[in-house]
């Protein structure tokens, strides 16, 4: 296994951040709350906060407003992917703000073929929680306006969504089995 980086933002999306306003969608970060932990389940993660509350995220298929499309109950940033963001967008775009449930500190970038499985290991019990069918998250319209602050015309949205494609808008993944819990600080692997 080889370690590319650890784990140093662990959050959940209680509501969509997708949402309708007057005739329009539009992007809001604000249902987005870091959690101390979150408990992998059969149905999707669950948010465990510093109190020990439990929380369910959006994608999991017990929400009621649930989000789970059944490839998608866990989500992974990098913070190197990050900074190129703020770099294209000019803004400073918090690590995060995208709404994934990991964000992997790691000086590299990644495509979504290079990630293949990925293996997070517990800093605190050794445990182990491998992840597969990594796939690129695919950027949206919505999410490239609020990065970029503003309204973008077709020409300026292509581009935006451009860049994001592929792979700077994060990743999917699917937990092999269920039970674990991944905190802050456990260290993400690639799978040999």
């Amino acid at each position: 296994m080889k370690q590319i980086g650890t784990i140093v933002r662990v959050q959940i999306q209680q509501n969509p951040l997708k949402d309708k306003n007057g005739s329009s969608r539009i992007y809001d970060p604000a249902p987005l709350t870091v959690v101390q932990a979150v408990r992998v389940t059969s149905t999707g993660l669950v948010g465990i906060t510093i109190e020990g509350v439990e929380l369910l995220d959006v994608h999991n298929e017990s929400h009621p407003r649930s989000r789970y499309r059944g490839d998608n109950s866990i989500s992974i940033g990098f913070t190197r992917h990050y900074d190129q963001m703020r770099e294209y967008f000019g803004r400073p775009l918090a690590d995060g703000i995208a709404g994934e449930s990991l964000i992997v500190e790691t000086d590299e970038a990644y495509l979504a073929e290079e990630l293949n499985d990925l293996i997070i290991e517990s800093g605190q019990t050794g445990e182990q929680i491998r992840l597969g069918g990594v796939r690129a998250i695919q950027p949206c319209a919505e999410f490239s306006q609020y990065a970029a602050g503003r309204n973008l015309h077709e020409g300026d949205l292509k581009d935006a969504l451009q860049f994001l494609l592929n792979w700077r808008r994060g990743f999917y993944a699917q937990a092999q089995a269920t039970g674990g819990t991944i905190h802050t600080g456990d260290r993400v692997y690639l799978a040999e």
